[in-house]
């Protein structure tokens, strides 16, 4: 079996309304042509949220907003070159020329940056000619549920809308979420999960080999806190992934809400499970984002997942999740169940690579693991 641990290549992962500053479009905009012809169209595309814009390149191919912004950003720098080499000649001609193509590149910036945020819930416009995604059923095994109340079933997080996709995920506000971003000498490592004010429970393949005071923990409010120890289960086996559990003790307290660790081994097979994290997507952007699937094994090591590329109504954790949480309901209420370990797939399923992925969270309802945190902790562990 080839296991390939969840861990952080620097390569990021929730914010989108936040990150393009403003609030969803109801009007699916035209993007026009660029200097030499058609650089992007504006499709209307279909999820289990409704309707929202997706951006296609010149071939008719889905290409994310962060993409275009890079081809737009070449465009225009091969264009400023010109013109500045046309005043240096005297051509004054031609720098009217690359001024107007200037301000048109930017346009097609503008109007990119509006089709991303196009947000029809209702599907109301039917004059764009888009594509379908994946559906509107919003089922999700174990439960009729859209993976957009991931965010509010992982701790006071809220839902804006899932454009991007841990993999196939709703993107989340942060506020004060328990689900924080582990951080190595500044990159974005790991993901865990505040189960006391200053613990938060991660994996040890996080920990392991790692220098702990090059660790911080940040917060939705944006207050970081460094990482005075990281105790890893003494028996962690690197190799076969048991026993995948680490804590951070930290040097202060967090302003965030916590995540009730559940105690009880009661997790069975075919049951709804939430997950969350920071790590790699569609975008390889740095935010939070969460979804749901269903538990298909249940060990006393590991809690397992799988996941077909396709589908929308269930995700997958990808590098950079390592360490975040599995969650089940009880009572109304969702509690910790599980730490990211480990996967199947090198490249965790996203569009373009595996068709398909397994992943193993942590058992942290195992006797072993609860000890290990009652060992290193007080209050957390009846």
């Amino acid at each position: 079996m080839n296991c390939v641990v969840r861990t952080s290549l620097k390569i990021s992962i929730c914010i989108l309304l936040v990150m393009t500053g403003g609030v969803a479009l109801a009007q699916l905009p035209s993007i026009p042509d660029g200097p030499d012809g058609t650089l992007f169209t504006c499709a209307q595309a279909e999820d289990d949220l409704g309707c929202y814009g997706n951006l296609l390149d010149a071939n008719s191919e889905s290409i994310g907003f962060r993409r275009a912004k890079r081809t737009i950003r070449r465009n225009l720098r091969l264009t400023k070159r010109e013109r500045r080499d046309a005043r240096r000649i005297g051509d004054f001609d031609s720098v009217d020329v690359y001024t107007a193509e200037i301000t048109l590149l930017k346009s097609i910036r503008r109007a990119a940056r509006q089709c991303f945020r196009y947000d029809d819930p209702d599907c109301t416009d039917s004059g764009s000619g888009g594509e379908e995604g994946g559906g509107k059923s919003g089922e999700t095994g174990g439960g009729n549920t859209s993976v957009t109340e991931a965010c509010n079933a992982l701790g006071n997080t809220s839902s804006d809308r899932h454009y991007i996709r841990i993999v196939n995920g709703a993107v989340c506000t942060r506020g004060d979420s328990p689900i924080v971003p582990i951080y190595n000498n500044g990159s974005q490592h790991c993901t865990g999960s505040v189960i006391a004010a200053n613990v938060v429970v991660t994996a040890a393949h996080c920990v392991v080999d790692t220098n702990c005071g090059n660790l911080t923990v940040t917060t939705g409010s944006g207050l970081s806190r460094s990482v005075q120890s990281c105790p890893s289960h003494p028996s962690y086996d690197g190799y076969s992934e048991d026993n995948d559990v680490a804590l951070l003790i930290l040097s202060g307290d967090l302003d965030s809400s916590t995540i009730t660790l559940h105690t009880t081994a009661d997790v069975q097979v075919g049951e709804q499970v939430a997950f969350a994290g920071y790590g790699r997507n569609e975008e390889d952007d740095e935010n939070l984002r969460a979804t749901f699937n269903t538990l298909t094994d249940v060990s006393t090591g590991s809690l397992v997942v799988e996941y077909t590329q396709g589908n929308s109504s269930i995700g997958n954790s990808c590098n950079g999740d390592s360490g975040g949480p599995l969650a089940v309901q009880r009572n109304g209420e969702w509690v910790l169940i599980g730490a990211v370990s480990n996967g199947d797939a090198q490249n965790c399923a996203l569009p373009g690579y595996e068709s398909s992925d397994v992943s193993r969270w942590a058992n942290l309802t195992s006797s072993s693991n609860l000890q290990f945190i009652a060992d290193n902790t007080s209050g957390i562990v009846d």
